[in-house]
């Protein structure tokens, strides 16, 4: 388990800061999906968040916030160079959910939620990811209105960006020039397969998590049991992305393990890898990825895409453009297909290293968590930091992005800080000390 002033277990405050907005946004996430305000949850949720942390009293914040603040402020900066009113939409969009997130960090960094529950959520929240992808896997034609399709106008909801968030469907159909059967990739409850892989391997961590911490032996099979219903629509998105985060947090988490002695769970890790590599195998997973990615040059456009990222950040640095911009060359937007992408060419090169910073100096000092529990939220985190290179990030994933560092940097305090400004409410908590090593010991 992770520590914070005493484990994964909080300091006690003033005011507890209760759990259920945090349940709201990832447990409640089929309502959002149906109601078609997926795309706008969290900065829904923030909004009694914000409320509940000022009735709280006294916020605090790690170092890493300043970091973050970094981050934010060349984000606002980049305004200056949107162009259009629809960029403008698109902007306003992307700011919300990142101060949304930073709502959401704060609340989880000051609550006295136990991080069990947390990860509960977050385990709620992937079964329902578990769940969409079956309908993708069965019903792949299958899509539905909602109520929000209904309340915007026709000239707005009939975006292709708009409609496939307020009319969802449960599959993405990709047909590649010359295939001549389109390829059903699951992507419910999310617009893009790529989302739902995204999202799928950053929660894996935190279903281990709560295997360590199930208490019986029924909610160990029972999570087993959901893990093997999951390999049938993670197979069948044919995500490449999903596969590299899960080995690579799974490959770093086993390393963790061997060294720390720990043979059983390392063991146990071992066999559903295998059983899941065999399983894939025998189903035929890698040819389907081989036919694909054959028969369209995904590969190759990405690349292209990439260089042409980066030369033309480089003619607006500092600020960036504020959003992508369309191609010179392909169909797809320039500052897409990965989030370090979109951060260097809308916000530019700071932005972009405060970003990073953030993640990375948040996974190096989560480094020694003691428990197997934390090591997988540091797992996951440590997932983000290198799946931002090819995928991009939305509410959701920057939301258990957020979480994450929460919950490692609550455990893991930093040097005392200046108080900042009144005007932003933080105060800094105090160095951690031995006592508060055993952060998640305190949550079961």
């Amino acid at each position: 388990m992770i520590s914070t002033p005493t484990g994964l277990k909080p300091a006690p405050s003033q005011k507890a800061l209760p759990a259920w907005p945090v349940y709201a946004y990832f447990a409640g996430f089929p309502l959002w999906w149906v109601l078609g305000t997926s795309a706008f949850a969290v900065v829904v949720v923030a909004l009694p968040m914000a409320a509940l942390l000022l009735r709280h009293g006294q916020v605090r914040a790690p170092r890493a916030l300043m970091v973050w603040l970094g981050f934010l402020m060349c984000m606002a900066a980049s305004a200056v160079m949107v162009d259009s009113m629809a960029r403008y939409i698109g902007f306003f969009m992307r700011a919300g959910t990142y101060l949304g997130v930073t709502v959401l960090f704060l609340y989880i960094y000051n609550s006295t939620i136990p991080a069990r529950k947390i990860i509960h959520a977050l385990v709620a929240f992937w079964a329902f990811i578990v769940v969409g992808g079956w309908l993708g896997v069965l019903l792949p034609q299958g899509s539905f209105g909602t109520p929000m399709e209904q309340l915007l106008p026709g000239s707005i909801s009939s975006n292709d960006f708009v409609h496939n968030i307020v009319h969802p469907s449960f599959a993405e159909l990709q047909q590649p020039w010359g295939v001549a059967e389109a390829f059903a990739r699951p992507s419910a409850p999310f617009p893009f397969t790529n989302a739902w892989g995204c999202n799928y391997s950053l929660l894996l961590p935190f279903v281990f998590a709560a295997f360590h911490l199930a208490g019986s032996r029924r909610a160990k099979l029972g999570l087993v049991a959901l893990l093997g219903l999951s390999l049938v629509p993670a197979f069948a998105t044919l995500n490449r992305g999903l596969f590299i985060g899960v080995g690579l947090g799974v490959s770093y988490a086993a390393g963790r393990l061997a060294l720390r002695g720990r043979l059983r769970p390392l063991i146990s890790l071992l066999v559903v890898v295998g059983i899941g590599v065999v399983v894939a195998w025998f189903a035929g997973v890698f040819e389907q990825i081989s036919a694909r990615t054959s028969a369209s040059s995904t590969t190759q456009d990405r690349m292209a895409l990439y260089r042409e990222t980066f030369r033309r950040t480089l003619q607006s640095p500092l600020f960036g453009w504020g959003a992508p911009r369309p191609s010179e060359t392909l169909q797809v937007s320039v500052g897409t297909q990965g989030h370090i992408w979109n951060l260097m060419f809308s916000y530019g090169f700071l932005a972009l290293g405060f970003f990073a910073v953030f993640i990375w100096w948040t996974v190096w000092r989560s480094r020694d968590v003691p428990t197997a529990e934390a090591l997988w939220v540091h797992v996951s985190l440590l997932v983000s930091g290198c799946a931002i290179t090819y995928y991009g990030f939305d509410g959701p994933q920057m939301a258990v992005v957020m979480v994450s560092a929460a919950l490692l940097l609550r455990a893991v305090s930093p040097p005392p800080r200046p108080q900042l400004p009144a005007a932003v409410g933080v105060a800094v908590l105090p160095r951690a000390t031995p006592e508060r090593a055993g952060a998640l010991q305190g949550s079961r």
